[in-house]
């Protein structure tokens, strides 16, 4: 996707609210992110590695969590994204997730449980 932007802007049903092809159903809600790596793979061949952020728990109510986020992962791994680069959390969050009080390592098992299920690189 872009630099600094999360998939999930257009994947949670939360930030979604769309209401035409783009939003709604699962696949819907997928049919943007995958047609942006099925651009990106066209113009930078298959040499050049894709990576994609994509939060694996929202901690926010209703949001996805990592049940949700587990078959994202994999149809995005089926389209082409070479690297995963796990991220947690929204700013309205009330689970602390960027302070120095935050150990490290703290959702490292979020990040384990995407890799137990798929082939690609993980960056937690």
């Amino acid at each position: 996707m872009f630099p600094g932007v999360s998939s999930n802007q257009f994947t949670s049903p939360l930030t979604n609210q769309r209401c035409d092809e783009y939003g709604g159903s699962f696949d819907n809600r997928l049919r943007f992110p995958l047609a942006v790596i099925q651009h990106v793979r066209q113009k930078v061949g298959d040499n050049f590695p894709i990576m994609l952020r994509l939060c694996v728990e929202e901690f926010v109510p209703g949001g996805m969590g990592i049940k949700d986020v587990l078959p994202i992962a994999k149809v995005f791994e089926q389209a082409g994204i070479d690297i995963l680069d796990l991220q947690i959390g929204w700013h309205e969050a009330r689970v602390p997730s960027v302070y120095m009080t935050v150990p490290r390592g703290a959702f490292v098992y979020l990040a384990d449980a995407i890799k137990q299920e798929i082939r690609l690189p993980i960056i937690a």
